[in-house]
């Protein structure tokens, strides 16, 4: 974490100790000049740089152009980078763009964007190895204090501030005083009731002598109708080789704004009074998504289930909780290891110090776990000890799965995991020999593979729907409908593999042939798609409002059911059971479908992306969001 500070404390002179009343004269005056710059609001410049997209056409002459002109303006005390800094969110991406910057003559403070943390197959982790961070604070004297802080998480499309980071601000914003001015920077307007959380920083600055809010944009504006004012800042770089940045001058009394590019020196496009920032109260309508009391408060009594018990680990947990017949095991971010016992009582924690987005998968008592820096991992499940670990040499990107296989004349079990290259490596689980590997995908496979008998199928981010032979690796055949985007994971049943696709398209592919059954664009589906337990009904889940039951032989619909959820792009879990269905939004509620078809909210997480939905047994049912809150509760039978 960045945490910089300019203009140090004045020297506290003992005037006594001088013989000259003149010399005491001169002095005097002295501190009074260097108190007044620090006890009132100094007067200072600095840079703000908007999506960069590196990798875009002329993005490195671009780019290098911005810092050359930076460099030679010695006025420019820092630089603040928000939005896109990369286009496809590439290592390669990231470390060429860290490369220029680099070059800087003055400390600069970025802030991820959307392609940044979608598309990276780090997750964002390579641009904390780069930038030391991917927030920061920055303490001008005593007069005013700069932060940034990252609203997306890795590889999904809404946005939302992670726990820890929300923690990290809580100690940062403590040590803010009153009188100090506080500026926010972002790369999404903190207003936005799709982002994960969103609520949570506003309700930490509004108490602080709060200024503005910087964020990316497509144009200059400020916005000061907005409590407190809004700083809009349009790109940096474009297709037409032509660039810019804002250059701010932050004066005693207000905020002035110029564009600097390569056509004019310096242009005045906006100013900022700071009579105008003042901050205007929350309301209770605001906060519609606020803390609950209960994991059940949001919810009618009615429908509310009964909570055996509940836990908040207060940790990044993308990965989904895995549950066996006797323990849960959850994995954070930051490679924390949790085992529990079905009681929620803590059996054992191992910190890996990798970073996990990945699903941990047991085989008897072998944890098995992938890193995003390429380590393969086997854990004994019963104590967390380490039993071996293999280095991959590309990130593990995939949700990993095993498969029975005929390996060294006898019948064993293996793990598939998958990588940001598009590489499948296929180990076997109690040696870590590589049994295969398959490189017929160029690009990252974040999905689940699925497994059946002989044949492996999985998805990639090139577009491409792949089915590989368990045996030998080798392809069988690879689907894809042009322009389809990135694919769920797969589903089947048994005679048709399904996938939905960001053209909201679900398509049926002929398990053998590899050819289009059918494709239905009617669902509206985006990531979220299963198949019933019977394996005649596809479960899809809207992009907004809707959850629908079709024939998995046809395609033709069966029930359109409203469920007012509003827009979710994300992937959300679906469960069956006891012939009702349950699926998780990204908003942190969890929905039910009964047996009549009706949809009704359930339970309430927080406003987390719910990542886990398992049947345990006895209708216990487990619910996990990505903020680490874990649940396990009964449904109330009507």
């Amino acid at each position: 974490m960045y945490h910089a500070l300019f203009y140090k404390s004045p020297l506290i002179v003992n005037f006594t100790f001088y013989k000259y009343p003149r010399m005491k004269f001169k002095l005097f005056i002295l501190y009074i000049i260097i108190c007044a710059g620090i006890f009132y609001p100094q007067e200072y410049k600095y840079a703000v740089i908007s999506n960069i997209k590196f990798g875009a056409p002329n993005s490195v002459s671009q780019l290098t152009q911005v810092v050359n002109n930076i460099n030679s303006r010695e006025e420019i005390k820092f630089v603040v980078v928000i939005g896109d800094i990369t286009l496809r969110g590439g290592d390669n991406e990231f470390a060429a763009a860290n490369k220029i910057l680099d070059k800087l003559k003055v400390d600069y403070y970025p802030v991820l964007g959307f392609s940044d943390m979608k598309y990276g197959s780090s997750g964002g982790s390579i641009a904390k190895e780069l930038f030391e961070d991917d927030k920061f604070t920055l303490e001008v004297g005593t007069s005013s204090i700069h932060i940034g802080m990252n609203d997306f998480t890795p590889w999904r499309t809404r946005g939302h501030f992670s726990i820890e980071d929300l923690k990290w601000l809580d100690t940062e914003v403590t040590t803010v005083n009153s009188g100090e001015e506080l500026n926010y920077y972002s790369s999404v307007p903190l207003n936005e009731k799709n982002i994960g959380n969103w609520y949570e920083v506003p309700n930490r600055l509004r108490a602080k002598n709060w200024r503005a809010v910087f964020y990316p944009a497509q144009q200059n504006r400020i916005i000061t109708e907005a409590s407190p004012p809004v700083v809009e800042i349009g790109p940096s770089l474009n297709k037409e080789n032509y660039w810019n940045y804002t250059l701010v001058d932050y004066r005693t009394d207000s905020l002035f704004f110029y564009q600097i590019s390569q056509d004019t020196l310096q242009e005045l496009w906006g100013a900022l009074s700071k009579a105008d920032t003042a901050i205007k109260p929350i309301t209770a309508s605001d906060i519609e998504k606020a803390p609950i009391e209960t994991i059940t408060d949001v919810i009618d009594s009615n429908y509310a289930p009964f909570v055996l018990w509940q836990k908040d680990l207060q940790k990044e947990m993308y990965a989904p909780i895995l549950i066996t017949e006797d323990k849960i095991f959850t994995a954070s971010f930051s490679g924390e290891i949790n085992c529990f016992d079905l009681e929620g009582n803590p059996i054992w924690t191992h910190q890996l110090d990798r970073t996990i987005l990945s699903n941990l998968t047991r085989e008897k008592d072998l944890l098995l776990i992938g890193t995003i820096e390429g380590d393969l991992f086997s854990i004994n499940a019963n104590n967390g000890n380490v039993v071996q670990v293999i280095g991959v040499g590309e990130p593990i990107t995939s949700q990993l799965v095993t498969a029975d296989v005929h390996y060294n004349d006898k019948d064993t079990k293996g793990v598939i995991a998958g990588t940001s290259n598009g590489n499948v490596y296929f180990y076997e689980i109690y040696s870590f020999e590589l049994i295969w590997m398959n490189n017929s995908s160029k690009e990252m496979i974040e999905t689940k593979p699925l497994v059946l008998r002989d044949k492996i199928l999985f998805t990639s981010q090139d577009g491409y729907l792949y089915n590989v032979d368990l045996n030998s690796g080798v392809l069988n055949w690879k689907w894809s409908e042009r322009n389809s985007g990135s694919l769920s994971s797969p589903v089947t049943n048994g005679k048709f593999v399904f996938v939905s696709s960001p053209d909201k398209n679900i398509t049926a592919i002929d398990l053998l042939q590899g050819t289009q059954a059918w494709r239905k664009n009617e669902y509206k589906g985006f990531e979220t798609l299963n198949i019933s337990d019977d394996k005649k009904k596809l479960l899809i889940k809207s992009l907004s409002d809707y959850f629908n039951i079709a024939d998995a032989a046809t395609g033709k619909a069966d029930k359109k059911i409203k469920c007012p959820f509003g827009i979710d792009p994300d992937p959300s879990p679906i469960l069956e059971i006891n012939n009702e269905y349950l699926f998780g939004t990204g908003y942190g509620t969890i929905y039910r479908i009964d047996k009549t078809f009706r949809c009704t909210p359930v339970l309430f997480l927080g406003n987390a992306r719910v990542t886990t939905l398992q049947s345990i047994g006895d209708s216990v049912i487990a619910a996990a969001d990505c903020d680490g809150k874990i649940v396990l509760f009964k449904l109330k039978q009507d």
